[in-house]
């Protein structure tokens, strides 16, 4: 019951709806216990409509330069679902600077008298990653050498997003290891 409420509350919220609820879930047993009603009473709240978007820059990247990563549109209904693939933009093209470990924090600002909301995303992108040391655990009947003829990286190298994602895929092809069973560390 409380990953269906999240997502009716996400239904609402790509509506428009930044502040809806489920505030309240009624379970009912039939007599013969063969049906089982759920009743979720809903607040949806006011329908917001974005009226600013903000993305302070820095001295890796202005404004200009990450607004067009944004999915988010103005004039349009809020949309949650947008914020999140906005994150995932943003976390991308940071990632091929070097930044993997950022963190996009979008805050919206709703006016209720007017039914509108600017959005800002604030970025804490932390240090740039370079690898100090590749090693490789788990592979029991390969030798090493195979494995790491597909990784982008070497020693030394600034880490990129596209890099880790290139190399993961090079290894999971060679299909020594379980799909998925690439992790970095």
């Amino acid at each position: 019951l409380e990953v269906d409420k999240r997502l009716i509350e996400r239904l609402y919220q790509n509506e428009g709806h930044l502040l809806a609820k489920v505030t309240d879930t009624k379970v009912e047993f039939s007599e013969d216990d063969q049906e089982i009603h759920i009743v979720f009473t809903i607040d949806e709240g006011r329908q917001f409509i974005v009226r600013n978007i903000y993305a302070p820059g820095d001295d890796v990247f202005l404004e200009k330069d990450l607004l067009p990563y944004i999915t988010v549109e103005k004039v349009k209904p809020y949309n949650v679902s947008k914020i999140i693939e906005s994150m995932d933009k943003l976390k991308e093209l940071w990632g091929e600077k070097g930044y993997i470990n950022i963190d996009v924090y979008p805050q919206p600002k709703p006016d209720e008298e007017t039914g509108e909301v600017d959005v800002t995303f604030y970025v804490e992108r932390g240090n740039r990653v370079y690898a100090n040391r590749i090693d490789i655990t788990g592979n029991e009947s390969t030798r090493d050498r195979l494995i790491r003829r597909q990784i982008d990286l070497e020693e030394g190298d600034l880490i990129t997003a596209k890099k880790l994602e290139s190399s993961q895929t090079a290894i999971e092809r060679l299909s020594i290891f379980e799909r998925g069973g690439v992790n970095w560390r």
